[in-house]
């Protein structure tokens, strides 16, 4: 792994992985209130050819715009979002806790894996419109700061679904 970002120019790349012998390249962008659009996208597909990498990595702590999906669909990109990233830290944090040594008064039993939810996915539908949803945070009332689920259509059509995040 070789670290190549760091708060200056990066050239687009920010983590630099070999793995039998295939080149990934990873770019990091915390946009937490923004949508990371196409350009940022297309632009680390180029570096990708450029550097002869089979793959590249685009993570932001944000979400992605429509087109920006859309460029990346048959691509060797995968495009991770904050939600994405949320959840596989419950996932890694539960097999934290699931790993710990029982106390040694406990009874011997084998440890088992939480189920996973299949009916809540990494990035759920809207429960009125069925569009993707995307994670936010309300600014005011009783549950101000508190993450949420909300349409991704409000903006245009005032969708008003949202999902509590479990």
């Amino acid at each position: 792994m070789d670290e190549v970002g760091g708060g200056g120019a990066d050239g687009g790349v920010d983590l630099r992985l070999l793995r039998d012998g295939q080149t990934s390249i990873v770019q990091c962008k915390r946009w937490k209130t923004y949508k990371v659009g196409v350009k940022p996208v297309r632009e680390l597909f180029g570096v990708m050819t450029a550097e002869k990498a089979g793959r590249a990595v685009f993570i932001t702590s944000g979400i992605y715009t429509d087109e920006a999906l859309r460029f990346a669909e048959g691509k060797p990109i995968e495009l991770l979002d904050g939600a994405q990233l949320a959840e596989m830290l419950r996932r890694f944090q539960s097999s934290l806790k699931q790993g710990l040594a029982p106390s040694p008064n406990a009874p011997s039993m084998p440890v088992q894996s939480a189920p996973q939810s299949t009916s809540t996915p990494a990035r759920p539908k809207c429960p009125r419109c069925g569009n993707d949803m995307v994670l936010r945070r309300a600014k005011t009332g009783q549950h101000a700061g508190r993450e949420f689920w909300g349409c991704s259509m409000y903006s245009k059509t005032k969708c008003g679904g949202i999902r509590e995040v479990v």
